[in-house]
């Protein structure tokens, strides 16, 4: 496969990375930051290109492409892309709209959005479990991420929920999404509370979903605070616990009710690396890119419909 990548940053680098041991070709790279750039391309391939993104995304020589920059900037270069049949690997949130978003959607290209605790061995372990009954009803899942960024942290996903999205875009996706894989029933209802910090960014942002099957979820992100706690399922017949981060677990552990302990491990492993080759998977499976598009409007539906509770509380609060 040959590549093309907007961006240089952490998340470019380790797709980069993917494309070379995967024994595929980075044809083109694009950056704001050209010496930045120029670094990346020399140290993967001689045959790299560093080009403007204009050019990147004009290119017919590319079988796919992964946009890893700013994400204020996904939904032009979503829409060059897409109106030019590229097959797009995007890093999360393609976009902050509703209104973008339903514009990329009628553009019906081939979007994957690269929100790889949707491909996680554990979670999708859980998942079947689940799915399964093997610990009866699912009743409540309770769980949390949280980080502290590094002194002197100045990453644009934590800036206004307008331009960088805040904890609500960066972290909070996951756990929605995750929470969303594990229960597939209709919501009735969602309950928000969050703090701001002077930039009208999310530091803190606390969730509560009600299902329509009874079950619930209870979701936590903050960027004021490391202390995190495993994620849980509670269930009729037992529990499950997705121990490690709560977004790249490496333990599941089954405590049923009538039964010993059941301990799922995984070995270390760059969580890139299942996202990636997801992806190669969709472009040959279209039952699963269908399922795939399903549930990332489902989640993004739900994201726009919270953000929206969000912008109506902070209207009443000023008016």
């Amino acid at each position: 496969m040959r590549w093309g990548i907007l961006g240089s940053g952490v998340r470019a680098i380790e797709i980069a990375e993917q494309i070379r041991s995967n024994g595929h070709e980075l044809i083109s790279l694009a950056s704001r930051n050209k010496d930045h750039a120029s670094a990346l391309a020399k140290s993967f391939s001689d045959k790299t290109v560093v080009e403007s993104y204009e050019d990147c995304l004009l290119r017919d020589d590319l079988d796919a492409i992964y946009i890893a920059n700013e994400t204020c900037n996904h939904f032009e270069n979503l829409k060059q892309a897409l109106q030019r049949n590229q097959k797009v690997f995007c890093a999360k949130p393609i976009c902050f709209d509703q209104s973008q978003y339903d514009q990329l959607m009628q553009l019906d290209g081939f979007l994957v959005q690269d929100i790889w605790t949707d491909w996680h061995p554990l979670i999708n372990k859980l998942t079947t479990i689940l799915q399964q009954a093997k610990l009866g009803k699912l009743e409540f899942i309770r769980a949390n991420f949280n980080c502290i960024p590094n002194p002197g942290y100045k990453n644009w996903r934590l800036k206004s929920q307008f331009s960088g999205g805040g904890v609500f875009w960066d972290l909070m996706i996951y756990l929605v999404s995750i929470a969303l894989k594990l229960n597939s029933d209709s919501i009735s209802q969602i309950d928000i509370d969050y703090h701001m910090n002077e930039s009208n960014s999310p530091l803190m942002f606390d969730l509560l979903i009600d299902f329509e099957n009874s079950s619930s979820a209870h979701l936590t992100v903050s960027s004021i605070t490391n202390q995190n706690q495993p994620f849980i399922a509670f269930c009729s017949k037992g529990r499950a616990r997705l121990e490690g981060s709560t977004l790249d677990p490496c333990r599941l552990i089954l405590e049923s009710l009538s039964g010993p302990d059941k301990v799922i491990e995984r070995a270390p492993e760059n969580p890139t690396r299942f996202s990636y080759l997801s992806f190669i998977r969709l472009l040959s499976s279209d039952l699963e890119y269908r399922n795939h598009r399903l549930e990332t409007n489902r989640l993004m539906q739900i994201m726009f419909r919270i953000q929206e509770m969000v912008l109506s509380e902070k209207n009443m609060q000023t008016a």
